[in-house]
């Protein structure tokens, strides 16, 4: 997002960061004249709402419905995939299933019977309401980035469009 405000709006200062505690967040906004936090408006300090703007968290997990995190010991598990995990590949090794007995999970009957079909509706729902608790209307921006094609590389990692969009 800070690249793509940098790039629409090349005479403003950009700068980006990780997450802020509120003692950060109040040095932030007194050292800026915006900050841009990923969130809900809930909670932002009333204090501090006219120097706030939230951009909603684009998750949507209907173009990977089997991508999962494993946590072990409070840590997230990786895996050649990074951190995501095939929840059915996961299932057959906890299950102590073969390779073969696995793969065999990898159809259309389980993907229907564990609802991978169907997850299109709660995806939406999902990131509507996270627009909406950020004061965005995403409905139509939804609609038209679905009508290109997958617009996630993952559940939580829309693409540029997207992202230039929110901007």
């Amino acid at each position: 997002l800070a690249s793509c405000l940098a790039t629409m709006a090349p005479g403003l200062q950009i700068a980006a960061r990780g997450p802020a505690t509120p003692v950060e967040l109040m040095g932030l906004c007194e050292s800026h004249d915006w900050v841009v936090m990923q969130g809900e408006q809930a909670s932002v300090p009333p204090a501090l709402a006219d120097r706030i703007i939230t951009w909603p968290r684009l998750i949507f997990a209907a173009f990977h419905p089997d991508a999962v995190y494993v946590h072990r010991e409070g840590r997230v598990f990786g895996s050649v995939l990074g951190q995501y995990h095939s929840a059915l590949a996961l299932l057959g090794w906890m299950a102590g299933r073969s390779v073969a007995e696995t793969r065999r999970l990898f159809h259309s009957g389980v993907y229907e019977r564990v609802g991978y079909f169907s997850v299109w509706e709660s995806s939406r729902r999902a990131l509507l309401a996270e627009g909406e608790a950020s004061g965005l209307s995403l409905e139509a921006a939804l609609d038209e980035w679905a009508s290109g094609g997958c617009f996630m590389h993952s559940p939580n990692h829309p693409d540029l469009p997207a992202i230039a969009d929110l901007a």
